[in-house]
């Protein structure tokens, strides 16, 4: 579901630049916004449930993160026939109840898959592109 969200969202936009006197297609902020704020089902707060915090910190941490990333630069590459620019959100953020923005918590994390699984996805596509 999210593939196919992103996919159309991503088509549609371009369409858009395109009809729109053939400009260039800009991701800004972009990448995963995997976070959970507002109400909370059965009350409370989103941000404020620490499982829940737990759970969205885990998913970015989890090496099949670094799958999802390459998937989502593939498709994006592929959608706009490699001509528009995705400008990330963050290079280095600590997660926090409010989400986990940065490609590494850290910059003294081991560039692995294991310990910063985002960053090594971002890191492949920029030297691919040199």
């Amino acid at each position: 579901a999210i593939y196919n969200d992103f996919a159309d969202s991503v088509t549609a936009q371009y369409r858009l630049a395109r009809e729109s006197g053939n400009k260039t297609l800009v991701a800004y902020e972009g990448g995963q916004h995997l976070g959970g704020q507002g109400p909370r089902p059965g009350g409370g707060r989103m941000e404020d449930d620490l499982d829940y915090q737990e759970l969205m910190i885990a998913a970015n941490r989890d090496p099949r993160m670094h799958n999802l990333y390459q998937a989502m630069f593939k498709l994006w590459g592929e959608i706009t026939e490699g001509t528009g620019t995705f400008a990330h959100f963050s290079f280095i953020g600590q997660p926090s109840k409010w989400g986990s923005w940065g490609v590494k918590e850290s910059y003294y994390h081991n560039d692995t898959v294991q310990d910063s699984p985002k960053w090594m996805s971002v890191k492949g596509i920029a030297d691919y592109c040199g």
